[in-house]
C-alpha cells in the first residue's frame, strides 16, 4: 500500500471568510468574538473520511501563522499535524516539533537582518494597514484602501532580497526557506512518501503543487496554467473545498 502525504492550503481551499458564505455554511473560526471561517458540513464529513485512512497523512500547509491556525475548529476530522507560517513551523498536536523548528531557523537566519530592515522600512508607511513579523519567520504587509497590491508587490521586490508575493490586498516577503515547495519536500523525505498529493488556490501554492505527484486546483487560469505532474481541476459552480477532498479519496483508491 502507497504511504501517501496530503498537503493542502487552508484558506480558500478548506475554508473561507464570512465574506463568502454561502446558506448552509457553518462557522470553524471564531475571531473577536465574531464568526470568521467558514466551511461546508460535507466538507467537515469528508475530512474526517481522508484523516481516518490509514496510508494517507493529511498535512495543512499555510501562510497562517501559529495563534491564526489554532484558532480553527475541524472537529473530529482535525489533521494531528500541520505545516504553519508557510511551512516554516511544524505542529503535531498544537504543539510545536522543536526539531522542524530549528531547521526553518537554521535557514533563515541568514535573512533575519532583511528581514527587519525591510520591517522598519515599512512599518511608518501610510501604505499599509498592518505590518508585521510572523513567527519570525517572514514579514507581512496588508495594503490600504486605494493601493495597488500587485504593483507595490512589484516596487518592494526591487528593494530586497527576500521573495515577494502577494495574495488579494496582502503582501508577504519569504526569505527562499519559507516557501510551500520546500517545506512540501522536507516533509514527504520526512515522512518517506511514496506519492504526493497537494491543494491551493493562489500563486503562494504554486512551489507545492509543482512538486506535488498530483496537484488539486480550481478553476482559475492562473493555477490551471502551471506545469504540474498531473492536475485536477475543480469544475465551475463546485466547491473547491468538497472536490479537493473528493479527489483525495478517489486517488487513495487508484
Amino acid at each position: 500500500m502507497k504511504k501517501i502525504l496530503f498537503l493542502c492550503d487552508i484558506d480558500n481551499t478548506l475554508i473561507w471568510s464570512y465574506k463568502h458564505k454561502r446558506e448552509g455554511d457553518v462557522c470553524v473560526e471564531i475571531l473577536k468574538e465574531k464568526e470568521q471561517g467558514f466551511t461546508t458540513p460535507r466538507t467537515l464529513e469528508l475530512l474526517k473520511t481522508v484523516t481516518a485512512l490509514e496510508n494517507v497523512m493529511t498535512v495543512p500547509l499555510t501562510t497562517r501563522s501559529v495563534e491564526q491556525y489554532t484558532r480553527i475548529r475541524f472537529g473530529d476530522g482535525a489533521p494531528e499535524n500541520a505545516l504553519v507560517t508557510n511551512g516554516t513551523l511544524l505542529l503535531s498536536n498544537e504543539k510545536l516539533d522543536d526539531e522542524w523548528w530549528y531547521g526553518s531557523l537554521q535557514s533563515v537566519s541568514p535573512l533575519k537582518d532583511e528581514i527587519e530592515r525591510m520591517f522598519r522600512m515599512l512599518e511608518h508607511q501610510n501604505t499599509f494597514i498592518r505590518v508585521r513579523i510572523v513567527d519570525e519567520m517572514y514579514l507581512f504587509v496588508y495594503c490600504a484602501e486605494g493601493v495597488d497590491p500587485m504593483s507595490t508587490a512589484a516596487l518592494l521586490q526591487g528593494l530586497t532580497k527576500l521573495n515577494v508575493q502577494c495574495a488579494g490586498k496582502k503582501i508577504y516577503l519569504f526569505p527562499p526557506a519559507a516557501d510551500k515547495g520546500y517545506a512540501a519536500k522536507r516533509m514527504a523525505e520526512r515522512v518517506g512518501a511514496d506519492l504526493v498529493i497537494a491543494a491551493g488556490d493562489s500563486e503562494i501554492d504554486i512551489p507545492m503543487l509543482e512538486f506535488a505527484d498530483a496537484a488539486i486546483v480550481p478553476h482559475d487560469e492562473r493555477m490551471t496554467g502551471q506545469t504540474y505532474r498531473r492536475s485536477e481541476v475543480c469544475p465551475d459552480r463546485k466547491r473547491f473545498s468538497e472536490f479537493v477532498l473528493e479527489t483525495v479519496l478517489a486517488i487513495a483508491k487508484e
